[in-house]
């Protein structure tokens, strides 16, 4: 999987952002008693919003609605996530780490999807590296 992200920040309240995802995904199947290799293509764009609500020291809660178009093996589907999500960060002599959770709440567009709104929890834990000289 690779993808590449940009976001502009409008203020210190709002920033816009594109995302674009691509994955390649390699399964060994069993059909007929007989192992096939696979490949699974999926290609993904998705912008989004997002808008702080609350910022106290070390904790953020943010607002973000994006919406999605997604392929996956020539299907295609629309969504649109409304997000609110809860980050703490703190920073270290070397690095600096983030967590964020968040509830989302998604409507879903396409062919063949049957109950077209679902819900997610999303959890994030990300540790990143920054320089000391």
């Amino acid at each position: 999987m690779s993808y590449f992200e940009i976001e502009y920040g409008i203020n210190d309240n709002q920033s816009l952002g594109l995302k674009i995802d691509y994955i390649i995904d390699k399964f060994v199947e069993i059909q007929n008693k007989t192992m096939q290799k696979t490949t699974h293509v999926g290609k993904n764009v998705e912008s989004f919003y997002k808008y702080k609500l609350f910022q106290s020291d070390n904790i953020v809660v943010t607002l973000q609605p994006k919406f999605h178009y997604s392929t996956y093996n020539d299907s295609s589907t629309y969504n649109a996530d409304l997000g609110v999500f809860l980050g703490h960060s703190h920073e270290g002599k070397k690095h600096t780490s983030f967590q964020e959770i968040g509830i989302i709440a998604r409507k879903y567009w396409g062919k063949g999807i049957k109950n077209p709104i679902g819900y997610a929890l999303s959890l994030l834990g990300v540790l990143s590296l920054k320089m000391v000289l």
